[in-house]
């Protein structure tokens, strides 16, 4: 028994080692390939929406402060190109989403330089015009979390930091 529990142990800091490493190793690939996930994300016909979208979401489900911030606009631009996949994920932990909702106006819609302005401005609207249309579509199952973001990003300006 003792054996075991000892095996057992073992197996379980090993996964739990994993689970960091590959978290680590999702937010490297994230931060070196930003344009090709971008691209990705933009089209939910291009070969690696999926891939990106699953490595994308399985850092929002681990994130810390810094995670959030990088991983919110690929998140958003999901959720502009497939609302019912993305709010979906979202849904199955919704203490985590009502969390991302509170800090959506300063993870995305904050600029750190004006050229950066825009194309926020541009990515607001576009997500309003995404959840707006997704809302009236009669089979859309998530209705209650897109309204809830809508009211968010709706509440949100883009802020550029002096």
């Amino acid at each position: 028994m003792i054996r075991l529990l000892l095996a057992l142990s073992v197996i379980l800091s090993a996964f739990t080692a994993s689970a960091g490493s590959l978290t680590e190793a999702n937010m490297g690939w994230l931060t070196q390939h930003p344009k090709q996930i971008q691209e990705a994300l933009s089209d939910a016909e291009n070969r690696d929406f999926v891939p990106s979208l699953n490595t994308v979401l399985a850092l929002w489900q681990h994130r810390d402060g810094a995670i959030t911030g990088e991983v919110s606009p690929y998140l958003v631009q999901g959720i502009i190109t497939a609302p019912e996949l993305v709010l979906g994920a979202l849904e199955a932990h919704p203490e985590s989403y009502s969390r991302w909702l509170k800090q959506l106006s300063g993870q995305v819609f904050t600029a750190i330089d004006p050229a950066q302005v825009e194309p926020l401005n541009q990515m607001k609207l576009a997500l309003e015009s995404a959840l707006a249309s997704y809302i009236i579509q009669p089979d859309a199952s998530h209705t209650e979390s897109a309204k809830r973001l809508l009211e968010q990003v709706q509440a949100t300006t883009v802020y550029m930091v002096d």
